[in-house]
């Protein structure tokens, strides 16, 4: 288990700091510092949390008894002072919506303003995977430093999201505009095309052959067994239409983690001690997501890949499309019904 002292500096009670370097068991057990909403009216991860329709609604780890987080290894932190989205100078861990990899992190920003740098690249690289199968060579709306762009790209926690099956059902799921690019079992898609009558202009015009050239070509091939289907096709050209790489549409707030603070640093905290505190339960919480460890230089060679091989990517998702005709037993889907 992990627990500061150091942010007692920010509790107005600084007598505890007198009794020493570490707290004790019964300090710790007396010690119930919580993670709440922050109460502003237009946040968008605290508020979602009373809507139940809202893609974000398990976005907060939020306490009312003490805030003591267990990490996918087991290993466990508390919460060292009252936090809210808004406090700065922190150590926040991720959880994807899988449930089976976690992230630590630490800036000396809020929550609310790291979460939304997770949210820009993360929709992005689902995005450029989906449409290229591999990050487009164009600067984004994400970042107008190219450099930047190139270690995003390059971040594990990045690149489970593109292969995690819930991720991709989530994201779907909230941007239906990309189904057409999710292949569907050769079966599926002949259910589908039997259900589906092109009445389009079936004339290739010189726009079109451009947006194929450009586009349509550099659309990953689905894997064996799977196939798009003719409305699959129709929807992937028209999509190319108004395309531009640079300018992505995707819903604003939708999050894949579970996230929450396990620490809170000093407000002159320098940079150096920060990452320090991060190393550290990044190591004793041996998450899979980053890039770096106390135990060797690199996290691919203790763990392997950030996500799971010799699997299909699209295996377990089920375009709605297909899912009014011929609905497979073995899948698992998401979707959200309409009320």
């Amino acid at each position: 288990m992990f627990f500061m002292k150091t942010c007692a500096f920010r509790i107005p009670d600084g007598s505890l700091i007198k009794t020493g370097l570490f707290y004790t068991d019964d300090m710790t057990n007396s010690l119930c510092h919580d993670m709440k909403p922050c109460q502003r009216l237009f946040c968008t991860l605290c508020q979602a949390k009373n809507d139940s329709d809202s893609a974000s609604c398990t976005t907060i780890e939020f306490s009312t008894s003490g805030q003591k987080h267990r990490f996918v290894n087991g290993y466990e932190a508390v919460l060292n002072c009252p936090a809210n989205c808004q406090t700065n100078n922190i150590i926040y861990v991720l959880t994807c919506a899988c449930g089976e990899y976690d992230y630590i992190g630490s800036t000396r920003y809020s929550l609310n303003e790291v979460i939304e740098y997770h949210r820009q690249h993360v929709n992005r690289l689902i995005i450029e995977y989906l449409l290229n199968g591999e990050p487009f060579p164009v600067l984004c709306t994400c970042t107008e430093n190219e450099i930047e762009k190139r270690r995003a790209n390059k971040k594990r926690l990045y690149q489970h999201i593109t292969h995690c099956t819930k991720a991709l059902q989530l994201f779907l799921e909230y941007n239906p505009q990309y189904w057409s690019f999710v292949p569907m079992k050769v079966i599926d898609a002949q259910y589908d095309d039997l259900s589906y009558r092109n009445i389009s202009d079936v004339i290739r015009k010189e726009d079109s052959i451009k947006i194929e050239n450009n586009y349509l070509a550099r659309i990953p091939k689905p894997p064996p067994g799977y196939t798009f289907s003719q409305r699959q096709q129709d929807a992937q050209r028209e999509f190319f239409e108004n395309f531009h790489p640079q300018h992505y549409q995707f819903y604003l707030t939708l999050d894949f983690y579970r996230a929450t603070i396990v620490a809170v640093l000093p407000l002159q905290c320098s940079t150096i001690l920060r990452h320090l505190i991060e190393i550290l339960f990044v190591t004793h919480a041996e998450t899979k997501l980053n890039c770096f460890n106390l135990f060797t230089g690199s996290t691919d060679l203790l763990y392997g890949l950030p996500y799971s091989q010799g699997r299909i990517w699209c295996e377990n998702l089920l375009s709605p499309s297909v899912a009014r005709f011929f609905p497979s037993n073995d899948t698992t889907t998401f979707i959200k019904t309409e009320k």
